[in-house]
This record gives C-alpha cells, structure tokens and sequence, in this order.
C-alpha cells in the first residue's frame, strides 16, 4: 500500500506553510527530510525567499529582488544554482531513511530548477510519506503533481487552517 503523500494547496496567504510549520513543530522527535520556505523582509517590504532545511538546518535564499541574476518571476530572481546545492545537501545520502519527507512549496519558483522537478518525482515515486504544499494554480510541473493519483490534495481555508495540523500531525505521528 502507498504511503501517504498529501499536498495542501489554497490562495496565497492562507496558511500553508503555518501549517506545515504547526505539523513539523507537533512531529519533531520524527526523523524529517525536506525544507519549508519563509519570507525575507525589510521594514514591510518583501524582497525574497529562504527555503530553511529540517534535516540540515540550512538556510538558503531561494529569490530575492536585490540580484538581478537567475530566471525572473515577478520582481524576483531566483537563485537556481543555490537552492539546486540546497537540494542536495538536504536530501543526500540517509534521505531515505526519513520518517516524513517535507516539501514546502512546489510551485513556480522551485519548479525554475530541474534538480528540484526531477526530486519531487523520485519523492513521489518513492515509499515515504510526505507533506508539502503546492501552488493552487500554477500549472506545468505543479498541475502534473496535482493530477496524479495517488497525491491527496487539501484545500487549507479560514476555516479550516487552525484544526488542520493537528488532524495531519496525528496522521504522520
């Protein structure tokens, strides 16, 4: 029997990565692999993104808006080389013996790196269970993960925001 791969997805804002957040915080004497993303900020201006490793502890800039270098989304530019050595520093050797694999987000960022596009299949393909999240209406990469089978897709809502972590922490723990 598979295991387990559930994705949340929703508007931006609504609190997917809270969430992810709240389960890895419940789930911290598990063994977990992958990474969630947060935003950097001066003052109340957004200028990029670090995707933070659970098993490594690193911190990356995935996008920022003050080096013009990389793949442009928006005022962004993402930094693929850095978050590809991310990827495989996070996920080297003993991946596989994680608990719960992580992936926060898959989305239009992530998905400008081949490493990363390239890992979520082997994630997917693999036996672990695994929690991410993944943008609600992107498509190419992301609309593929979306459709497939054996994915579970989880709308996270105002409503239902709060209850859902502890409902996924008691599915994973």
């Amino acid at each position: 029997m598979a295991a387990s791969r559930v994705l949340l997805t929703g508007r931006p804002g609504v609190g997917k990565t809270t969430a992810i957040l709240r389960v890895v915080e419940e789930l911290q004497h598990k063994r977990l692999v992958g990474f969630f993303t947060r935003e950097v900020r001066q003052g109340r201006r957004r200028t990029g993104f670090d995707a933070i490793g659970l098993r490594t502890g690193q911190c990356t800039r995935l996008a920022t808006t003050q080096h013009r270098t990389g793949p442009q989304l928006g005022r962004y530019y993402v930094r693929v080389d850095a978050f590809d050595q991310f990827l495989d520093e996070e996920f080297g050797p003993g991946w596989n013996e994680a608990d719960l694999l992580i992936i926060d987000e898959i989305g239009k960022m992530e998905c400008f790196s081949t490493r990363f596009t390239q890992l979520v299949r082997t994630l997917l393909d693999s036996p672990l269970p695994i929690l991410g999240t993944v943008a609600q209406r992107a498509g190419g990469f992301a609309q593929w993960v979306r459709n497939r089978p054996d994915v579970e897709l989880i709308e996270v809502t105002e409503a239902n925001r709060d209850a859902l972590p502890v409902e996924l922490a008691r599915r994973f723990g």
